[in-house]
């Protein structure tokens, strides 16, 4: 018994992918008070601007016309697909 070391690849330590989780909750209130370019910006600054990003998850979800909306006004839909792309982006 005790500590293992990981096995490695011919001349290299093998390296343990890194995952991210992230939960949405079923129901969320939005309290966010600008836009939802805004807080794009803020929670995945990276992600949103990102091109594959864009195509792969934005575009998909069709979030450019949301974008200068506020966030208090988007409906159950639209709010649960910024949630979602929030979470995708982390």
């Amino acid at each position: 018994a005790g500590l293992l070391q990981p096995d490695s690849v011919e001349g290299s330590e093998l390296e343990i992918p890194e995952f991210n989780v992230s939960y949405k909750p079923q129901k969320i209130s939005p309290k966010f008070q600008s836009t939802v370019r805004d807080l794009l910006h803020k929670k995945i600054p990276d992600s949103y601007m990102h091109p594959q990003f864009v195509s792969d998850v934005m575009k998909p979800l069709q979030l450019q016309q949301l974008m200068n909306q506020e966030v208090i006004n988007l409906s159950g839909g639209e709010l649960q697909r910024v949630a979602l792309c929030v979470c995708l982006g982390k």
